[in-house]
């Protein structure tokens, strides 16, 4: 639970779609919309765990062991809602992510909490 992650609220990245729809041109690079402080996921589960008043309980697993389990059921077509290609995501994250938006955006993404 170690991998850090960066949020977004939804209202800021609907906002940053709202932006990109009415601006005269789209980027011509793929853009990072979150926050740049990054959380480590043990921390956001146990921050929405306490939201709901409960508490986890975290049993650590090698993340590979879980994506044989995820493929597995993805070839026998059974739907999770966590896929496969999402756990290699949080194993691998980008080492250097850039947070920077368009030249004049006036979206900013809120901190998580």
């Amino acid at each position: 639970s170690k991998q850090k992650m960066f949020l977004a609220h939804d209202e800021d990245l609907a906002a940053l779609v709202v932006y990109l729809l009415s601006a005269p041109s789209l980027p011509s690079q793929p853009l990072l919309a979150a926050n740049p402080r990054p959380w480590e996921f043990g921390n956001i589960l146990r921050t929405l765990a306490e939201s709901a008043g409960t508490t986890p309980v975290f049993i650590p697993l090698p993340w590979q062991a879980v994506w044989l389990a995820l493929k597995c059921f993805e070839t026998l077509g059974l739907k999770l809602g966590f896929r496969s290609d999402s756990l290699i995501g949080l194993a691998y994250p980008n080492p250097a992510p850039d947070f920077k938006l368009p030249e004049n955006c006036p979206v900013t993404f809120r901190p998580f909490r």
